[in-house]
């Protein structure tokens, strides 16, 4: 199923830009500007942390979950073009988001918590690998 989402709720601030210049210079022609970076990711977070709609009330359970998924997986979604550095969005960021709806599949928070251990032992088994692979010491856990 596709993932389809529903900004017509959400109240910008001022200062937020939601359709930027598109910065690939080989860009087609029609596609001159696109979907600012951090609402596109927001809206794939709906889908990575289970949680389909962003409202007053769960926008920072929405954010835990965020930074829970940055934190076991080792790497942050949005990734600044000229330092290659990686993070998630702020919290600031998701409540600027509160409105966001998708149809991706919400998830209780035991369904979640069970995520957070499997992504978690994911991240374990590819350290050790690597660690096995460079010629580490890192004790591993079978």
């Amino acid at each position: 199923m596709a993932l389809t989402w529903d900004i017509t709720k959400i109240k910008w601030p001022d200062e937020y830009q939601l359709w930027i210049d598109n910065p690939n210079p080989d860009h087609k022609e029609g596609e001159e500007q696109v979907m600012n970076a951090v609402t596109e990711m927001m809206i794939f977070l709906t889908m990575f942390v289970g949680v389909n709609e962003i409202t007053k009330p769960n926008h920072k359970e929405f954010y835990k979950r965020t930074r829970q998924f940055e934190i076991v997986t080792d790497t942050g979604l949005l990734v600044n073009p000229e330092t290659k550095e990686s993070r998630m969005p702020t919290l600031e960021e998701v409540k600027w988001h509160i409105g966001l709806k998708t149809n991706a599949t919400p998830h209780t928070k035991r369904k979640w918590t069970g995520n957070v251990m499997r992504m978690l032992d994911e991240t374990i088994s590819k350290q050790d690998k690597e660690v096995k692979d460079g010629g580490g010491d890192r004790a591993t856990v079978t």
